[in-house]
């Protein structure tokens, strides 16, 4: 078993030594990645390497955006997350 959950539990119950300032000044900087818009007709294209390309070049727009939100939450001293939408 990893200690991960046994940390995680330790933690949420109070039970390490930390001040309360550990739990309530938590610095978090919150961003949102933009996906982006597929091209129109993008169903329906029977070339895989260029759906393949398409791919590729959001996920590197992607990356390039989370990329950014890090250099920024570095600077503020912050951690970063982005806001998950279900």
């Amino acid at each position: 078993m990893s200690p991960a959950p046994v940390i995680t539990e330790c933690s949420a119950a109070l039970r390490y030594a930390d001040g309360p300032r550990y739990y309530s000044d938590f610095q978090l900087l919150s961003f949102n990645l933009t996906p982006p818009a597929p091209p129109l007709g993008f169903e329906s294209w029977v070339d895989e390497g260029a759906m393949l390309a398409w791919h590729v070049a959001a996920l590197s727009e992607q990356l390039g955006q989370l990329y950014w939100a890090m250099e920024l939450a570095v600077l503020l001293d912050r951690w970063v997350g982005p806001l998950w939408r279900l």
